[in-house]
């Protein structure tokens, strides 16, 4: 499962890299967005489906550059927290 949303996560960086013409390197990803910073740029992932949709499903090596440590701040927990929270309460 964690290769199938690197791989989908991938995609939608590339997707979003392609729009703004910047360098997939340079976006990050950050509670269903991907963001460039130095453009202050940013897109939900539901506005990349379509389009990341449409690329080619990356293979082990084109992953690598995803692999940076988690910002896990308090903020992320909270929201974390928030999230399972709301889902258990839902019965998900």
């Amino acid at each position: 499962m964690r290769g199938c949303g690197a791989a989908a996560r991938f995609m939608l960086i590339q997707a979003a890299a392609a729009q703004w013409n910047v360098p997939a390197a340079a976006c990050e990803t950050e509670l269903g967005t991907v963001i460039h910073r130095a453009s202050a740029q940013k897109v939900t992932y539901g506005h990349l489906a379509a389009s990341a949709s449409k690329l080619p499903v990356p293979d082990q090596a084109q992953l690598q550059f995803l692999r940076k440590p988690a910002r896990l701040t308090p903020e992320v927990l909270e929201r974390a927290k928030l999230l399972v929270r709301s889902s258990l309460e839902d019965g998900h």
